[in-house]
């Protein structure tokens, strides 16, 4: 799965950058994440849907570091957002375990694809409200 998610990333995720703004780009990639997540709850350990959410959770991850770019003008914006993006993936690691072991043990496996499609889906509506709210403010055209 880490070789798909770098694979997607460095393939797909290069090409779709080249032709959309890397908000677009995340935003797919959270939305096939979710949908990929529906398929595992769906099949529960299907080796292709698996692989499907490695690939697309590759489109978030290469493109949210090429957003930062693309959303913050300076250097100093670009650093701090660069160390946004590095310590909320440190924090969705020390935090994603332990909440994804308390569902299992509370309420089985089916709660593993529900946290998870819960936590895609709100990271698109969170795009999708911020992509929004620029575009009141006219600063990025995404």
């Amino acid at each position: 799965m880490p070789l798909t998610s770098i694979a997607v990333s460095m393939t797909i995720g290069v090409a779709l950058l080249r032709r959309l703004p890397a908000v677009y780009v995340v935003q797919t990639g959270f939305g096939l994440s979710a949908l990929s997540m529906v398929w595992l709850w769906l099949a529960p350990g299907t080796p292709l849907a698996c692989l499907a959410l490695a690939g697309a959770m590759g489109l978030i991850q290469g493109a949210s570091f090429t957003a930062v770019a693309q959303l913050n003008t300076g250097a100093t914006a670009q650093a701090q957002a660069n160390g946004a993006v590095a310590q909320m993936g440190n924090l969705g690691n020390s935090l994603g375990t332990p909440v994804m072991a308390f569902g299992l043990a509370s309420f089985g496996a089916a709660a593993l694809p529900l946290l998870a499609g819960g936590a895609f889906v709100m990271g698109l509506v969170a795009h999708l409200l911020l992509g929004a709210a620029r575009r009141r403010r006219r600063h990025v055209p995404v």
